[in-house]
């Protein structure tokens, strides 16, 4: 019986979520280039080797994730690893993808 309703309650929050993010797309508050992305359907193929994964929720821990990866680069070497760095909002997302390096995505 659980199972069941724990399915239904799955299925509903999907369709809310998917309108949710449809508003937020049409307000502007999404880029429309990356709205697949907050479903978690990547545009790009994983590299292969090791992947490091970053999460910066605010421009603050962007700026620090940066110096965080460049730590990485110059203890590790960039050619060791790849880094997959996410964020939650546009701002953050621009500053990363402005200054990330060859080994981040």
């Amino acid at each position: 019986m659980f199972l069941k309703l724990y399915r239904n309650i799955l299925r509903r929050s999907d369709l809310v979520l998917e309108a949710y993010l449809n508003r937020r797309l049409k307000k502007g508050k999404e880029d429309p280039k990356r709205f697949d992305e907050r479903k978690g359907i990547s545009s790009i193929d994983r590299p292969s080797g090791i992947l490091i994964w970053i999460h910066a929720a605010s421009v603050g821990e962007a700026q620090s994730a940066l110096i965080l990866i460049k730590a990485l680069n110059d203890q590790i070497g960039s050619e060791n690893f790849s880094i997959l760095v996410t964020s939650v909002t546009r701002t953050s997302a621009g500053l990363m993808a402005e200054r990330l390096p060859d080994n981040a995505f």
